[in-house]
């Protein structure tokens, strides 16, 4: 397996840029929320989508794009599955990174915030 290391101009102890960030949570009945930036003040709205060439596939291409575009970096892609989720849908969400040439990505805990962010869409009870 690669191993992706961070630029040398990000900072060491773990703080990503919020503007190359991608957020994507895993709900439950194989839903996705994605939103750019931090959980608290998100850059874009944090949007429903599904998985899929047209759902989740299509904004990872878009946005990259964006950011590739706008900052000449990659994007990072932070996956954080919930307690509703499951084993397939987090390999779904790999493949989908995959495909789209997605290479800098971590999975990480979910937060209360976000948590909140998927009851508020109805994919987490």
């Amino acid at each position: 397996m690669d191993l992706v290391m961070p630029d040398k101009e990000d900072d060491i102890h773990g703080k990503v840029p919020e503007s190359r960030t991608m957020t994507v949570l895993i709900g439950a009945n194989n839903k996705l929320i994605w939103y750019m930036g931090l959980p608290d003040k998100p850059l874009t709205t944090p949007t429903r989508v599904s998985f899929g060439k047209n759902g989740i596939r299509r904004t990872l291409i878009t946005q990259s794009n964006l950011v590739k575009q706008q900052q000449g970096k990659e994007m990072i892609v932070l996956v954080k599955p919930s307690d509703q989720s499951n084993y397939e849908n987090m390999v779904m969400m790999m493949d989908e990174l995959n495909i789209t040439n997605n290479a800098i990505r971590a999975i990480v805990d979910i937060t209360p915030g976000d948590v909140a962010m998927l009851r508020r869409d109805r994919i987490y009870k």
